[in-house]
């Protein structure tokens, strides 16, 4: 038994760039944020999951959102046994990355395409950029409206990679009763309006304002519509 998606590939080309899942998981009492993917071979699993502190709002966005683990410290980290493993077999992680008993799960284990072996460049650094803004905008937009003075802390541009230097937090800290169920539901009917980023307004938007773009771009163009936090196919 183990983690296996549509998206896992086959036992013997097992594709791990997708086959994964970010999750949180909570109760009245504490809230966890749960990363899993498919092991080597697909057996299995591998998994981390990491205690949002009391206080705080967490913001997860189609990517591993679990930056450098304690692995000494189960009050706020578990993980699957033999959790580097794999990142150490496949090359994808060293214990010298990282300072004695850390590790880095979305550093060693989240995708970034290859831009210098593949065989369209141009295309493999549009999808590094696509990906890179995919899900680290949404991280920049929750935090903003439900914690905005560390909102503001927070650069919109920086993306959210694997390698992304002094990455989002996970989680940001929020004034004690200052969220609010209207907030919540706020972000997820969001689109970015009143920023850089608003698609509600522009061309593309038509006479209405209409947010919803076409699932993929005009044909001949590089690149894709702002992935906000409400889109077409999640509103009904």
């Amino acid at each position: 038994q183990g983690f296996y998606s549509a998206d896992s590939g086959e036992p013997d080309h097992p594709d791990f760039a997708d086959s994964a899942e970010a999750l949180a998981v909570a109760d009245t009492q504490e809230l966890w944020i749960f990363n899993v993917m498919t092991g080597a071979q697909n057996a299995s699993a591998i998994w981390a999951a990491q205690r949002v502190p009391p206080g705080n709002v967490a913001a997860v966005g189609n990517s591993f959102t679990i930056r450098k683990m304690n692995l000494s410290d189960p009050d706020n980290f578990l993980y699957s046994p033999g959790v580097t493993k794999l990142a150490e077999e496949m090359g994808w992680w060293s214990p010298k990355d990282d300072l004695p008993g850390f590790f880095d799960f979305f550093g060693a284990y989240g995708y970034t395409p290859d831009t210098k072996g593949a065989s369209d460049p141009a295309a493999a650094q549009m999808m590094k950029d696509v990906l890179a803004f995919y899900s680290g905008r949404r991280m920049w937009r929750i935090f903003s409206l439900l914690s905005p003075a560390e909102g503001a802390k927070l650069d919109p541009n920086k993306g959210n990679l694997p390698e992304t230097k002094d990455p989002y937090p996970g989680s940001v800290p929020a004034p004690k009763g200052s969220v609010t169920a209207e907030m919540v539901m706020n972000v997820l009917r969001d689109h970015y309006e009143g920023t850089p980023y608003d698609l509600t307004v522009g061309m593309a938007s038509g006479p209405f304002g209409t947010p919803n773009r076409g699932p993929v771009p005009p044909r001949g163009t590089r690149g894709l519509w702002e992935r906000a936090i409400s889109m077409h196919r999640g509103s009904w």
